[in-house]
């Protein structure tokens, strides 16, 4: 069969050679090295071969034939210093290399009046496509038809261009093959180009070195015969594979338009633009990578086109990083994308902010730096305008992040509202993460009133609303999380009135099915912030404007609050808990009567513990039950961190902190209710004890989410009942599926996205839970054989994996049914006391608990506890008193931690994890046991009978062949956009994106993890190694999930 093929041009990147193909030639010319000081290019003996380096006007007249190009080499031992001028003439070449290989000597390509240096390679790859699904044939021209500069030379040679560089296409700075970019780069010549069909590029992709780009450089709008909506004339970095520091120290002007990085991949360039580019009339577009604000006018100024972001929709990555705390960015804004506030300093944002894309702010900075934004922000101003009414159509315009930011400017919902399209287009704000806002607009010297008409969506934060006119006129506070208030006081100050009057209680939530199908909030469960003035006040839910909070948790300010006042609850149900501060109840039965207690709105996630949390400071005589409640919520706060893709949702657990624990029916922290286990229920959350030593009888429940245990007292904390803890299990209930009852509702729910809707409670259901229901079809799409919940979409609604029955056509409620997840039951603390359990821990039903032991404290087990998951020491100590570990079960234990096996005898599990690596099959103890395998990893005198030995998962072996390579990257590459779980071995998760790259990056050339260290295991007799190694060809697993 003929073989046949198709080009890629020379504006394409091919990042790895296929098919084990060498690197493509160049006819390189060398500079004779005994030419130094002052010289000219186009002097045929000055070269070997004796013709002055030049292929201009170059074409591929034989695409399947890949021909040599014309190469410079300058990079030779240079006795001096060489100033080596192109001449009043154009000279083309498709590679240059420079730096001095004898000693450290300055290498400057200069030109004379009317020279220029053209950069050019016009060699197209071959491309051969072959079956489809694999990679296709490619025979590569040069550095994939890009041109190059290699500054190279011995170490602390210096390479500078000062001749004007004209660019046909793509200019890469880096390495090719054995030719290493050894030193830094500084272009100070103009930089031209004359393309009018695409972007002209120059792209930095050398790890480690510098670019430095200076003088003066005029931008043309050139691009213009197939531009579309979004013309780029000129661009840096735009290569996925941009590496390195770029320093754009000139200035930038003209009519066109530049971008700054690319749009997709893991490129990890650093950019510090500090030149003036206040004269850009095309605007500023950015891409992924990191950029250093260095000057005001680095994004453009208040004259000049919006600065945009080109990065992939559903990707993160565009980093913006202030150089002072005084940094002023007066270009207005356009948000596309997802724009991420990074560094050590604060940043101001002067110009108009324009949301065009439900996209946002994600502001990381420390604490004590501010993101302050002083121009109008407008929630929506698509071209053309979004005349979609809310909520189907709205366009939300989002604050996230953990950082402080602050909006003195008006917030609208248009930036031309007195266009006749948007008369009608209300839009919202929305509110993520942990950070803090301040919405300040009206208390300016000239007050800046808002005007928007949408939806306030409170998910996270604390907001702070100075006046009740930073509401605008918006129709409903959203509140789902975080923490919400008003400055001039929330519950008892003059705006008061208006905040409350924005809420929503359960019982006054839309009661249409429609109601709860479109807004997934209709009733608000966030937290209810006090200003500092209001720590006193007594707040009563069951009357007055509060009765609209009724369903809210009480909420200090991110500072934090000692609240002294008393409640009346709604529902004889106390709430508190919210947003990033820590409120406080000091006094001695601020909770009391028949009524319960729920710590809610936290933000554990990770490391990050405490956020938003409850402490209980004093004894309690409320009789009801507390419950410890986490919940799912959404924010890419902790996925911009690390430059991943955009985050769905993830569930935050609340910390409720203790000083007093007693029996059952005594005064506590957390009230005299009975003993029983389900008057003290942890779902997903934790308990905190921080006070003396103490001992109670009390039970409690895990929640299908899991629960934490933490102790951090002063002194041991004993659970002396030996019965045993109940194991929550998610109860059948009823609710209504999207059928029929949707049939005029059309486009608001797709069909991809079956709902389960107006459920009394879905605080326990969990992702991954399968469901039923008589009216839910397994899809044929997948061979899972099982329906799931995929998201917790709010306190009445569930989203699941397969479509709805055609005929399910009653909007009747009736009944669904739940099969529980494996959940982590989680010992931490920093008490090093003898701190412990005694109730059994058992399964659920229909899943195992897993036991996890983190912090620097000590826990002992001290039951024959039943569960069968897996037990992970990550850190501290965990000791066991009794020979319960499943059979099946693995143990994981890190370095540094500490399983303590204070039983007689053996206990068999399946695998052996020690510090991540899979242990052979074999006997394991303490350095003191009898086990064939001794190990500083374990204390006391029992053994652990290993009986599996797991291939261990190697992160960023993509193509799962054991090694990670180029091959891999591959893998990665096409997948670049895709959901979680496309690659295998991915062990960050989320949408395929930087995080991905970075993995495969910091694992290049791994392989099965080796063993734990030797140090850390006395090795046993050489005829217990072949026994144990015969004993392991008949136990080779995969790895289980834990």
């Amino acid at each position: 069969m003929a073989r046949w093929g198709f080009l890629v041009t020379a504006a394409t990147t091919l990042v790895c050679l296929t098919n084990g193909e060498t690197l493509a030639q160049i006819d390189y010319t060398n500079w004779n090295p005994a030419l130094t000081g002052s010289q000219e290019w186009q002097i045929d003996g000055n070269w070997s071969p004796a013709t002055f380096p030049n292929d201009p006007g170059r074409v591929d007249t034989v695409p399947e034939v890949i021909e040599n190009v014309t190469g410079a080499n300058v990079s030779v031992p240079l006795g001096a210093d060489l100033n080596l001028s192109v001449g009043t003439s154009d000279v083309t070449v498709a590679a240059l290399k420079l730096g001095g290989t004898a000693g450290p000597v300055t290498t400057t390509i200069s030109a004379g009046a009317g020279g220029r240096l053209v950069m050019e390679n016009n060699e197209d790859n071959y491309v051969v496509p072959t079956t489809p699904g694999e990679p296709d044939d490619i025979t590569p021209s040069y550095n994939n038809s890009n041109a190059l500069i290699i500054s190279g030379g011995v170490a602390g040679s210096t390479n500078v261009i000062t001749a004007p560089i004209l660019i046909r296409d793509v200019l890469e700075v880096g390495s090719y093959g054995d030719d290493l970019m050894t030193n830094d780069l500084t272009i100070s010549g103009p930089i031209q180009f004359t393309n009018t069909d695409r972007t002209t590029v120059l792209s930095m992709r050398a790890p480690g070195r510098t670019l430095t780009v200076t003088g003066d450089h005029t931008i043309d709008d050139l691009f213009t015969s197939t531009e579309g909506a979004n013309p780029v004339d000129f661009a840096f970095n735009q290569s996925t594979s941009s590496t390195g520091t770029l320093l754009l120290q000139g200035n930038f002007s003209g009519t066109g338009s530049m971008q700054v990085g690319p749009r997709t991949g893991g490129g990890s360039s650093y950019v510090v633009i500090s030149g003036d580019n206040g004269d850009l009339n095309g605007g500023i577009s950015i891409g992924r990578g990191t950029y250093l604000l260095a000057s005001d006018t680095a994004l453009g100024s208040e004259t000049t086109g919006n600065f945009k972001q080109n990065n992939q929709t559903n990707t993160l990555g565009v980093n913006l990083i202030s150089d002072s705390d005084s940094r002023i960015v007066s270009a207005p804004v356009q948000l596309s994308q997802w724009v991420t506030i990074k560094g050590e300093n604060s940043l101001t944002f002067t110009g108009d902010v324009a949301n065009t894309n439900s996209r946002g702010f994600i502001n990381l900075l420390p604490a004590g730096k501010t993101l302050t934004l002083s121009g109008t922000q407008a929630a929506d101003d698509q071209s053309p305008a979004d005349t979609n009414p809310i909520p189907g159509g709205d366009t939300i315009y989002t604050f996230d992040g953990s950082g402080k930011t602050v909006v003195t400017g008006l917030m609208k919902d248009h930036l031309s509202d007195d266009l006749p399209e948007n008369a009608n287009a209300e839009r919202s704000f929305g509110f993520r993460g942990t950070g803090a806002v301040y919405l300040q607009g009206s208390i300016q010297d000239t007050p800046q009133i808002s005007t928007y008409r949408g939806f306030t969506y409170v998910q996270g934060a604390n907001v702070h609303f100075a006046t009740g006119a930073d509401l605008g006129a918006s129709q409903k506070i959203k509140s789902t999380g975080g923490a919400v208030g008003l400055d001039n006081g929330t519950a008892t100050g003059p705006d008061s009135s208006i905040l409350l009057g924005k809420l929503n209680n359960r019982a006054q939530r839309a009661l249409p099915p429609e109601g709860d199908v479109v807004r997934t909030d209709d009733y608000a469960t966030g937290g209810l912030m006090l200003t500092a003035s209001e720590s006193g006040v007594n707040l009563n839910f069951t009357a007055g404007n509060l009765v609209n909070a009724a369903d809210m948790s009480v909420a200090a300010p991110e500072q934090g609050m000692s609240y002294t006042g008393t409640v009346t609850p709604a529902n004889n149900t106390y709430r508190f808990g919210g947003g990033s501060g820590v409120i406080t109840l000091p006094n001695a039965n601020q909770l009391t009567g028949a009524n319960s207690l729920v710590v809610m709105n936290g933000h554990d996630f990770g490391d990050r513990q405490g956020l938003g949390g409850v402490r209980i400071t004093a004894n309690n005589n409320y009789t009801g039950a507390t419950r410890i409640q986490g919940r799912s919520m959404t924010t890419n706060q902790d996925a911009a961190a690390v430059d991943a893709g955009v985050a769905g949702s993830q569930f935050n657990g609340t910390t409720l902190t203790v000083t007093s624990l007693a029996n059952g029916g005594a005064a506590s922290s957390i009230g005299s209710s009975s003993n029983a286990a389900s008057n003290l229920h942890i779902q997903g959350g934790t308990l905190r004890y921080e006070g003396a030593a103490a001992s109670t009888d009390r039970l409690f429940t895990i929640g299908t989410r899991g629960a934490t245990l933490d102790a951090s007292g002063s002194g041991a904390l004993v659970f002396n009942n030996t019965g045993a803890l109940t194991i929550d299990t998610a109860e059948a209930r009823d609710g209504v599926i999207n059928g029929f009852a949707f049939s005029f509702q059309a486009g608001i729910t797709p069909s991809s996205q079956s709902v389960a809707y107006g459920i009394a409670d879905t605080s326990d259901l969990v992702p991954g839970m399968q469901i039923a229901h008589q009216h839910l079809t397994e899809s044929g799409s997948d061979d899972d054989e099982v329906i799931t919940i995929t998201a917790i979409q709010s306190p009445t609604r569930v989203q699941f994996s397969d479509p709805v029955n055609l005929f399910a056509g009653s909007s009747t409620p009736s009944q669904f049914t739940f099969i529980d997840v494996e959940r982590t039951f989680t010992l931490t603390g920093s008490s090093t006391a003898n701190n412990t359990l005694r109730p059994v821990i058992a399964d659920s039903p229909t899943a195992a608990v897993n036991v996890a032991k983190t912090g620097s404290g000590k826990w002992i087990l001290d039951a024959a506890n039943t569960y069968t998951g897996d037990t992970m020491v990550e850190e501290g100590t965990l000791s066991i008193t009794n020979a319960y570990l499943a059979d099946t079960a693995d143990v994981m234990i890190d370095s540094g931690a500490i399983f303590d096996l204070s039983f007689v005898g053996s206990d068999t599990i399946g695998a052996l994890f020690l510090d991540g690596a899979s242990q052979a099959i074999g006997t394991y103890g303490s350095l003191a046991s009898s086990a064939m395998f001794k190990s500083s990893y374990f204390a006391g005198t029992g053994i652990l009978n290993v009986t599996e030995l797991v291939l261990t998962a190697i992160p960023g072996d993509y193509n799962n062949d054991g090694i990670v390579n180029a091959a891999d990257y591959t893998v990665y590459r096409d997948n670049v956009g895709q959901p979680d779980g496309t690659l295998i071995n991915d062990l960050v998760g989320g949408v395929v994106g930087a995080a991905q790259y970075t993995q495969w990056a910091e694992n290049y050339g791994a392989t099965e993890p080796p063993p734990a260290e030797a140090s850390s295991l006395s090795v046993p007799e050489p005829t217990a190694l072949v026994l144990a190694g015969i004993a392991a060809v008949g136990f080779l697993s995969r790895r289980k999930a834990a």
